[in-house]
């Protein structure tokens, strides 16, 4: 069967965007530290990590769960990710 997959991952959330709210099913975190994006469950367990090299300058992100979608603002440039 499938084991999980665990990130250890040290959240420094000081300078972070936490994007959630009741419509959403998961907590988005914007970790500028390592210009990353988390998903976590609303128990704060760590379910994916979106990371790619273009991400140097992380700003915002917005969240369409319904659609399967997280476009993300980079410096001037938004990027569309698959959930």
């Amino acid at each position: 069967g499938k084991t999980a997959q665990r990130w250890s991952i040290p959240l420094d959330i000081s300078n972070a965007e936490i994007v959630t709210s009741e419509g959403l099913s998961h907590v988005y975190i914007v970790a500028r530290y390592d210009n990353s994006i988390l998903q976590l469950s609303k128990e704060g367990k760590i379910t994916k990590r979106y990371k790619s090299n273009k991400f140097n300058s992380l700003k915002n992100i917005w969240v369409n769960e319904r659609e399967n979608k997280l476009a993300v603002l980079n410096n001037f440039l938004v990027y569309e990710i698959e959930l």
